[in-house]
């Protein structure tokens, strides 16, 4: 949870920032841009700047004072920097220049010396928080939509617009595998609408943005055999089977989706297509819908949070195109309760040590505001205005 509440913390401190650390001038000379992606591209597109164990195994004097696991990071989209904050105090620590056009959500090793950034143009650069130094990169595509990072920290997997691939890698950016992302008969690509990690299956989840399918991938080295094929018999083992680990196990939909996003439990997910205007509710063990939510306009499932109410899950959806917040059962798929803004909703973030929600918006009289709604109560308790008149981004 910890990336949750370090995305709400950064919503409030970039429009800050941004007048407080003006961008450095600096160029940053691109790769050449190699038409091969396969997994010996990529290992030679792979550059180690520090190797393992060569660089100091503790913190460097600047975090005397600093608690190590309550750093925030904050993306700046405008200048391409990224700007390390102490949590407790929220002062800057340090400022790097990134890659272009990063993700917007990095990700971090289980025990927080790492982070993981991801650029749009497919580089993927692993950064050593406690000597502030980038360490290793790999081009993993030429442009990707997502990075996740499995439970245990030993692999990545990144989603691929182009090529139509999903890679994966281990903690040192070594490749391990590239799949070519096809529908099941081979026919058709697509690009990855998006990734993520379920570490209660100890899987990737991604839903391909122009197949009707999910993947879900194991990254357990005792994953169950995936059936491919026709199977005549599971018993008796009668037809083709391939190694469950780091393979694809698909999920047939009837429409590709636009959005989603996972249950508390994780063995659910919750997702909209373009087409049908619902939610989807997909259960990834018998792998087909078993629901439907039933929500106005345009529901932003992926920025979306999950919580524990009266002893029951509940799930917070923006909404992309109407000034509404719906707030759902995960029990029973119902809508609990609407609460108003104003502007289409975009992002809502939490952690499990705070009773409070951040919510913003994409445009419209909310743009400049974070709505503080009250995860006991499920009612909007405050606004909050960092930077009139500014987007928060």
């Amino acid at each position: 949870m910890r990336q949750l509440w370090n995305r709400a913390v950064g919503l409030l401190a970039l429009a800050v920032l941004e007048m407080a650390l003006p961008g450095l001038a600096s160029s940053q000379t691109s790769a050449t841009v190699a038409a091969d992606f396969s997994e010996s591209a990529l290992r030679a597109s792979r550059v180690v700047l520090h190797a393992p164990g060569t660089l100091p195994n503790q913190p460097l004097a600047v975090f005397n004072g600093v608690d190590m696991m309550n750093i925030f990071i904050v993306i700046e989209a405008g200048d391409h920097h990224v700007t390390i904050l102490d949590g407790e105090k929220f002062e800057p620590v340090h400022r790097f220049r990134s890659r272009d056009a990063l993700l917007a959500e990095p990700r971090f090793s289980p025990d927080g010396r790492y982070l993981y950034l991801a650029a749009r143009d497919g580089w993927i650069s692993k950064f050593d928080l406690w000597n502030l130094k980038v360490v290793t990169e790999i081009r993993a595509g030429l442009e990707t939509q997502g990075l996740a990072i499995s439970g245990d920290g030993k692999i990545l997997a990144a989603g691929n617009g182009r090529p139509h691939t999903l890679v994966l890698l281990d903690a040192d950016l070594n490749p391990l595998k590239v799949h070519a992302v096809k529908d099941r008969d081979g026919k058709s690509g697509s690009r990855i609408l998006a990734v993520v990690d379920s570490p209660s299956r100890r899987s990737f989840v991604a839903a391909l943005q122009d197949v009707a399918e999910l993947w879900e991938i194991s990254y357990n080295p005792l994953a169950e055999e995936v059936p491919v094929g026709m199977i005549h018999d599971f018993r008796y083992r009668e037809g083709a089977f391939i190694p469950g680990y780091l393979n694809p196990r698909r999920t047939t939909l009837a429409e590709p989706l636009t959005d989603f996003f996972l249950g508390q439990e994780q063995g659910e997910l919750i997702g909209a297509s373009g087409a049908s205007g619902k939610g989807q509710v997909v259960n990834l063990d018998v792998r087909k819908k078993i629901a439907e939510l039933d929500l106005p306009g345009s529901p932003g499932f992926g920025g979306g949070i999950a919580w524990t109410w009266q002893g029951k899950a509940v799930m917070a959806t923006p909404h992309l195109r109407d000034g509404i917040i719906s707030i759902s059962s995960l029990t029973d798929w119902k809508v609990i309760r609407t609460i108003k803004f104003d502007g289409p909703g975009r992002q809502i973030a939490s952690h499990e040590k705070t009773p409070y929600a951040w919510a913003d918006a994409t445009t419209g009289k909310a743009r400049d505001r974070l709505m503080i709604i009250d995860k006991r109560t499920l009612e909007a308790v405050a606004e909050l205005r960092p930077a009139p008149g500014k987007n928060i981004e």
